[in-house]
């Protein structure tokens, strides 16, 4: 059973490093603003699949699930990724 969340260095460095982008895009370089929002809109999808992965499916290890093969449990990931970028492209 999973405890915490195993990725929460990775998604807090993702979104640091995009706040970093979004603040000197926007100061000096506004024609790339759209990539570093885009940095921050992949940190926050992340973020948020690995919130769903802990609270959702505790009860599963997803690396082992994917690697025995199991269909079903891709095509669940795979509507927690539609749902996460639906509501992530409408912020």
């Amino acid at each position: 059973m999973k405890k915490t969340i195993k990725y929460a260095g990775v998604v807090a460095a993702i979104l640091a490093f995009a706040a970093l982008a979004i603040g000197v895009t926007h100061k000096f370089f506004i024609e790339f603003s759209g990539f570093a929002w885009f940095i921050a809109y992949a940190g926050i999808s992340f973020g948020l699949y690995s919130i769903a992965d802990n609270i959702f499916l505790r009860n599963f290890d997803t690396t082992e699930e994917l690697k025995n093969g199991n269909v079903a449990y891709a095509i669940k990931l795979l509507g927690f990724a539609i749902i996460i970028a639906a509501c992530v492209s409408a912020a």
